[in-house]
């Protein structure tokens, strides 16, 4: 029997309550297994003052609250930093608010078991959720995209995603 992957999905919140239960609820659990991984969630929280904390805390996950400096991008470094810190093979990181549906991250496993390293999921490829990005957003998110695209010669379509999957070597 194929010994099963462990696979982190990492979850940065503040003040989701409206919006993390389900989006807990829609990671495809069953599927994942047959895939071949065992799910463990991580939210990463922003010190919410609504009830973010416990309902993820009801729902099996492990919390993680912010440290020293607020906002999304120290959750996810601290994210990262408690990811390394296990014995997860593949962490998949989603926003926790909704506009994503959690059952793609079987799609972006699928690309990573084809020898990629890191993907990325995108909100322009398809039908986007309507509360996904403002107007002022989508075009900001297309001149950053623009730019990465020409520094970097690699085609991406959506870099402000809240969606990615990385094996543990990408990180």
């Amino acid at each position: 029997m194929t010994e099963l992957q462990q696979l982190m999905v990492l979850l940065p919140t503040r003040d989701e309550e409206g919006a993390i239960s389900a989006t807990i609820k829609g990671i495809p659990r069953t599927k994942l297994k047959e895939m071949g991984y065992v799910t463990r969630i991580l939210v990463a929280d922003g010190r919410s003052t609504d009830a973010t904390r416990e309902i993820a805390l009801s729902m099996g996950c492990d919390v993680l609250t912010q440290r020293g400096e607020m906002g999304k991008g120290v959750g996810l470094r601290q994210g990262f930093e408690f990811f390394l810190s296990t014995g997860c093979d593949v962490l998949v990181m989603l926003d926790a608010d909704g506009t994503y549906d959690p059952r793609d991250m079987t799609k972006l496993l699928q690309a990573l078991e084809n020898d990629q390293d890191v993907v990325i999921g995108s909100r322009l490829r398809g039908t986007m959720h309507p509360e996904a990005m403002s107007r002022l957003n989508y075009l900001g998110n297309h001149l950053l995209t623009w730019s990465a695209v020409v520094m970097h010669g690699v085609y991406i379509s959506d870099l402000c995603t809240g969606y990615w999957a990385f094996t543990r070597k990408a990180l």
